[in-house]
This record gives structure tokens, sequence and C-alpha cells, in this order.
């Protein structure tokens, strides 16, 4: 497998294929690969928010600027999120060609100047809330936007916290996280591997190897590390899962290969599969 290599800008490097963000650099990058999926979930959240029933409470004027977003949401050309890694005021800026970035310090706790411990997940999806409703409605005074943001909020529910496995290597920082969200009625599972300067997406090798691409929800038990090399590791875990109303369980193979401290190649494969 050819190696995956991130270029450096002014903006966090990322490499995006149908489907999604995969490979996001420029440091760790766990809180950055967050904030690239909620950037292209967010309809999720407007979809539940404009139902007749107003479950987000918005005003008539809010309506309006949420119908706008979720226009602007559906449209192809959308850009994908800028992150940029410059860390200066302000953390959300908008330039005069109309693009917005969030500054990558805005998603990391202020405590930490290594950018490794990402914010909580609502905290993220505030940030990429504020930036695309200020992308869409600029001349909107910021105290109003953030109004909204909040009520689009409601729609949002972290379902639990990431769970996050130190990997075993030479080179500290390499972590695997299991994290799941809910966005208004769709549910997200990840499966991410973080490095010391780029984050790296296993979802869709798993969903392959699990054959399910709609109402996919996990729980993966804590994993068994282990050594092959000085470049490779193995991790082995029990996976329950269920697609489509069926359930099923069987074991996790992970095949990790390093290089610099970085992931190289990656194998994924599901064991023993049992239908329940």
């Amino acid at each position: 497998m050819t190696s995956l290599l991130i270029a450096a800008s002014l903006f966090l490097s990322a490499l995006a294929f149908a489907g999604g963000v995969v490979v996001v650099g420029k440091g760790g990058g766990f809180a950055e690969m967050q904030a690239y999926e909620f950037d292209q979930s967010q309809r999720s959240i407007t979809t539940v928010c404009l139902q007749n029933n107003n479950p987000c409470r918005l005003t008539p004027q809010e309506t309006e600027w949420v119908q706008a977003l979720d226009r602007d949401l559906q449209d192809s050309r959308r850009p994908l999120l800028k992150i940029n890694v410059t860390c200066l005021e302000p953390m959300i800026r908008r330039d005069a060609e109309g693009s917005v970035s969030i500054e990558a310090c805005a998603l990391y706790q202020e405590r930490t100047k290594d950018l490794r411990t990402p914010r909580d997940v609502r905290d993220i999806m505030k940030l990429v809330l504020q930036a695309s409703l200020l992308r869409v409605h600029p001349q909107e005074k910021p105290e109003d936007l953030r109004a909204v943001r909040e009520k689009l909020l409601l729609a949002f529910e972290s379902v639990r916290e990431a769970r996050s496995y130190p990997v075993p290597q030479a080179v500290s920082g390499l972590t695997l996280h299991d994290w799941s969200v809910r966005l208004g009625a769709k549910t997200i599972n990840r499966l991410t591997f973080e490095g010391v300067t780029r984050s790296v997406d296993l979802t869709k090798d798993l969903e392959a190897q699990l054959g399910c691409e709609n109402s996919l929800t996990w729980d993966l038990q804590t994993p068994r590390f282990q050594e092959r090399s000085t470049t490779r590791t193995e991790a082995q875990a029990a996976l329950a899962w269920s697609c489509g109303g069926q359930s099923f369980r069987g074991e996790l193979l992970l095949g990790l290969e390093f290089e610099g401290g970085e992931l190289r190649q990656h194998l994924v494969r599901i064991l023993r599969r049992i239908r329940l």
C-alpha cells in the first residue's frame, strides 16, 4: 500500500475521499478528525430542527437562517472545512473571499500546549456550527448566530466519550480511538488511529468487513496489543455490532505497520463472525 503523504500549508492538511476525510495532518489530529466529521454531518442537525413541530424552538427569523444553512450544506460545491494551524485570534475567521476557518488551538484544551487533549465533543460541534453559520450569514451579528447555534445543539447528543487505547510502540503518542456521537436521528461510530503528526480514519475498512453501511452500531471491547517487531503491532478485540436490526459478534483483528512513528499500512479483519 502506498504511504499516505500530507503536504504542509497554512491550513491543516487533509485527504478527503467519497464518504469523508480519512487523513488529517499537522499535529496528532484527533480533534480535527472530529471537526471534519461534524462538518460533514451537520444536516443531521438542521433536518431535525426544521421539522414542522419546531423541536429546536427557532424563531421565524432563525428558521430562515437555518433553512439557508441547510441549503448550503446540500450544495456539492461547498468547500471542505478549513482548520488553520497558525493559532491566532480570532479563533473563527472569515477572509475576504468568504472562506471561513477554525484555529486548531480552539479544538484543544487550553491548558495543553502540544495539541494532544481535545475539547469536549460538544465544544467542537459548537465551533463547527458557528463557522458554518458565519460563512452563510456573514452580515449577521455574532451574538445572534451564537443564539441559533445553541438552539441547533438541542439536536446534538454525545452518546459516550471516546474510548482511547495507547498503542505500544517505541514512539509514544500512538493511540487508537473508538468514538460515537448522535447527531439528530443519526448515530456516528468511528474508529480512528492517532499518530504523532496525523490521524487516519479506519472506519470505512471496518464497515467493509462488517458488510454494513446503514444503521450500523458497534461495541468494541478493550483491544489486546502485541508487538510483532519494531515496526509492526497487532491488536485483537471482541466486537459486537448491529446492522439493520440484526445482531452479530466476532473478533476484530488490526494489523498496524509504522514508519517514522506514523501509520504506513493497516489491515482490518473480522474473525469468527457469528449471527445472533
